[in-house]
């Protein structure tokens, strides 16, 4: 409600002789108790400022969800431009290599787009085993 409808409800009510809801805001609970004119005036001006601490805590929260989804935002980006230029190093095509596999490695070194593993099984049979250098995935055995 706005000022001026509280006002004249309050004067409907009781005749309550009140300038404005700022001195309705001034009462105490006593003088609020002797008329209920007053009393409902009292509780209407706090209830608008009720609803008016209860926008801004909105417009704060809608504030901080503005904020926090440009940092999820910034991040996802960031994420992504990794993702598209990132390669693998030679520790990951050695632990690529080495996964389900028995034996050691013997060597490894760069080839083209990716990475040559030496590999020597039990028994010692050796291997040269590629390994993508974007993806870090075994491609070759």
């Amino acid at each position: 409600m706005t000022r001026t409808r509280v006002i004249l409800f309050a004067l409907l009510i009781g005749s309550a002789p009140v300038a404005n809801a700022a001195s309705a805001q001034a009462l105490t609970p006593a003088s609020a108790q002797a008329s209920p004119a007053l009393a409902l005036l009292a509780a209407l001006a706090d209830d608008q400022q009720t609803r008016e601490r209860v926008r801004e805590r909105d417009r704060d929260d809608d504030d901080r969800d503005r904020f926090e989804d440009r940092v999820r935002e910034r991040e996802r980006s960031r994420d992504d431009r990794r993702g598209s230029d990132r390669s693998a190093n030679p520790g990951d095509a050695a632990r690529a290599v080495a996964s389900g596999r028995d034996g050691r490695m013997l060597g490894i070194r760069p080839a083209g787009e990716g990475f040559v593993v030496r590999w020597e099984y039990p028994g010692g049979r050796v291997s040269d085993i590629r390994v993508d250098g974007r993806t870090g995935r075994v491609s070759g055995d």
